[in-house]
């Protein structure tokens, strides 16, 4: 180790400038001891001085390596300025100043280097804080009065250039908005004021990715901005990261609790996660702070719709619709409402009336198709001239021209947003489990902005696993050109979620529509194949699909009951005398005529009861109207059970207290009716339209109970009454039922996807 007087020598000689003798006093040192940081760090400024930047680098580095210094990391940071290399310049002065925050050459190189980057904000803390340990030196006053004019003249600046720019954006000059603000961020990269600006511009655009960048930016330089946090709470959700979107909003009401905007992107984060009792608490908030609040009253009327409360969602789009009469998704929104309470007619009415106000808007547009299926009295022709006029407004790329690799394995794209624990999930997992791997190639686009533990499951059964949430129908498209798909299928349809409008681009040479999802025809010209059977597409219907329908042998699903399925229970009506008819599906499918046939049921059956089980039964309010429908055609309140089991295995487990189920019309159920026949319960069914009408039918026939269904109402409710009163008949149906449909084609998803296999060769040439 070098002593004191040695060290101090070599600094003595450098400061005099006899450089020569300083190197050689270093280089002394060095064969004494080669750690000694202090003659690395004389060696290195001997460098810098002779003109070697890059020598001097490595030399000044060598010294830090060996014991970090104040002064070796300062002048570390006048190398590296010179080098060209501000941004590293910044950081070693700045780990100078976290040694020795009164070391002035370092403090006064900082605020150099900040003023000639224009940064005199940044430059001001710096001087203000050399003028603090240094009180008594005049140019350090001097500079940071200059500064602060500086800072003073750039806020005027920035301002204006702002103020300018928010004049364009509201005119409608969105480019010349971008291009203001960014002319004014070459100039001035560190004012936060327009990258807020700039990203709030961006999000007006759609431009979600770089409004989030700019919003970054923004928020590094003031993290106390809540306008900032709230703009970037929107884009985050925009870009389907619910999460952060969440604690963006919670920053900005940190900083100004009960600020209406960040209550609103609050509740929309929230509803996005599917917390629909905190998302309406976040909308609530924002109502207390503005009553007449649309985004508030819309997203509060959501959260009630998702955790169906329809007659509360009801309430507030019909109250945002008295205020903002020309949002057409307020009126498509209430048409869901509606539909849901099983009033389908009145619905489609609402939905007509907001297309009618915004005729190019995607998402109301979809709303209303699905809505049609469910209207009581259209004529299949009309329904379907309504879907083929909306995919013929789409404008579908030509078809792809590439061929098939000779030899390779055909490319299969699923499309849905149901891979996870739901019902779908019971259909979809069967059917890519049962591929053969050596002839298929799986690729899964999963549009999923919640995924669960069943979402493993089905990442584990593709090749290739592409998440979508955050590419628009072009970029979804485009990804799946680049897969080379060979034969694309939609398991969506117009359902929640769905990418079927990315199907419109024709990304794939085949494209196949699948029942899952909303059941019927997309309507699109760029879809080639709707997968039926004889039942649900009987032929001389093919003119009710805008794709060609190519009708399997076999129903074309397979269903695989969950893991943990209770065992039948036995018949209910055995033990009580007393018949307990049954519907555990979706409220749409219940409109008026429904309800009337079931009250005949009812009152053909002495004592007989009506299970109604599903999600908006849990609501007072939905329970008490229905109980009030029945009322009308005579049949009491007490025979009605009105309720809600979840989770999932208790409405499995609830079958055990039905007799019989009860198919809805024109529109059947599709799943519940399996799960009911798997839990013992035949299903009475009247076949109607094509096909979401043959639900039933298809279903029915794939089990061998034909005989269930029926083709006019009055044989509907015979049929019913004539099942009840032969309870020896339903109790050794219901031992045998599971069996049945597990020896079924409806149980047998090898053979199902050994047919689909057979098929999308075909197609793919």
């Amino acid at each position: 180790m070098a002593d004191a007087a040695a060290i101090a020598r070599l600094q003595a000689l450098f400061v005099s400038g006899a450089l020569a003798d300083a190197q050689a006093l270093a280089q002394a040192l060095l064969e004494q001891d080669p750690a000694n940081a202090e003659a690395w760090h004389v060696l290195g400024l001997a460098a810098y001085r002779g003109g070697r930047v890059e020598e001097a680098l490595t030399l000044l580095r060598r010294s830090l390596a060996l014991a970090a210094s104040a002064p070796a990391w300062s002048n570390l940071g006048a190398v590296l300025r010179a080098a060209g290399r501000p941004a590293d310049a910044e950081a070693a002065y700045r780990q100078a100043l976290g040694l020795q925050p009164d070391l002035l050459d370092c403090l006064g190189n900082l605020a150099n280097l900040l003023v000639a980057e224009r940064r005199h904000e940044a430059a001001q803390a710096v001087l203000a804080r050399a003028v603090l340990h240094h009180p008594g030196d005049p140019d350090l006053r001097q500079r940071l009065a200059a500064a602060g004019a500086a800072v003073a003249q750039d806020r005027q600046d920035g301002a204006a250039v702002v103020g300018q720019a928010t004049k364009l954006h509201f005119g409608g000059d969105h480019a010349g908005a971008a291009a203001t603000l960014r002319g004014r961020l070459a100039a001035r990269p560190d004012d936060a004021a327009a990258w807020e600006c700039l990203g709030s511009v961006l999000a007006a655009c759609g431009q979600w990715h770089e409004a989030d960048q700019a919003l970054v930016r923004c928020l590094d330089l003031a993290p106390g901005v809540a306008a900032a946090h709230v703009v970037h709470s929107d884009v985050q959700r925009q870009l389907g990261r619910m999460a952060a979107a969440e604690a963006s909003a919670r920053r900005a009401l940190a900083l100004v609790p009960g600020l209406v905007t960040a209550a609103v992107n609050l509740g929309n984060a929230l509803v996005g996660q599917r917390r629909h009792t905190e998302a309406e608490t976040a909308f609530d908030l924002a109502l207390a702070g503005q009553e007449d609040c649309a985004e508030a009253l819309n997203g509060r009327g959501v959260a009630r719709l998702r955790r169906a409360a329809t007659v509360a969602a009801e309430t507030d789009f019909r109250r945002l619709l008295r205020l903002r009469p020309d949002l057409a998704s307020v009126g498509s929104n209430l048409g869901i409402a509606l539909l849901d309470q099983g009033r389908p007619v009145e619905a489609l009415a609402v939905m007509d009336a907001a297309c009618a106000e915004c005729p190019d808007t995607p998402t109301v547009w979809r709303n209303r198709l699905f809505c049609l299926n469910y209207h009581p009295d259209l004529p299949a022709g009309t329904i379907a001239a309504a879907y083929r006029a909306w995919g013929g407004r789409q404008q579908p790329a030509p078809p792809a021209g590439r061929q098939r690799q000779a030899g390779g394995r055909l490319r299969i794209g699923y499309v849905s947003p149901d891979f996870r624990g739901q019902s779908a999930s019971f259909f979809i997992r069967p059917l890519l489990a049962a591929h053969d791997r050596r002839e298929v190639e799986l690729y899964c686009y999963a549009e999923l902005p919640h995924q669960d533990a069943a979402t493993d499951a089905f990442r584990a059964l593709a090749d290739h696993w592409r998440p979508t949430v955050e590419l628009d129908d072009a970029g979804l498209a485009g990804l799946i050109g680049q897969d080379r798909i060979d034969v694309l299928v939609d398991m969506g349809g117009y359902s929640t979620n769905s990418r079927i409008m990315a199907f419109a681009r024709r990304p794939a040479p085949v494209q196949v529509e699948y029942l899952l999802g909303h059941g019927t025809t997309s309507g699109l010209p760029a879809m080639d194949v709707f997968l039926a059977d004889r039942h649900l597409a009987p032929p001389g219907c093919d003119d009710l699909f805008a794709e060609r329908v190519v009708r399997l042998d076999r129903i074309p699903l397979a269903y695989q009951p969950p893991a943990d399925l209770p065992p039948v229970a036995p018949l209910p009506a055995a033990a009580c005398r007393q018949v307990t008819f049954g519907y555990f599906g979706r409220t749409p499918r219940l409109h008026a005529g429904v309800v009337a046939a079931w009250a005949r049921i009812l009152l053909a059956v002495p004592s007989s009861r009506l299970v109604l089980n599903n999600a908006p039964f849990g609501e007072p309010a939905l329970q008490a109207s229905f109980r009030e429908r029945f009322a009308r055609h005579g049949v009491e309140p007490h025979r009605l059970d009105l309720i809600y089991t979840r989770p999932q295995p208790q409405t499995f487990a609830a079958y055990g207290g039905v007799d019989i189920a009860l198919d809805p019309f024109p529109h059947n159920a599709g799943t519940t009716t399996i799960e009911a026949l798997w839990m013992g319960v035949p299903v009475v069914s009247l076949t109607g339209r094509p096909p979401v009408g043959r639900f039933g039918a298809s279903i029915l026939n794939a089990v061998g109970l034909q005989d269930w269904c029926t083709d006019d109402l009055d044989a509907y409710v015979a049929r019913a009454v004539s099942a009840a009163a032969d309870l020896g008949g339903l109790a050794a149906l219901r031992g045998s039922l599971r069996a049945r449909c597990e020896a079924s084609p409806l149980h047998d998803a090898p053979g199902l996807t050994r047919s689909l296999e057979s098929l999308y060769r075909t197609l793919a040439g």
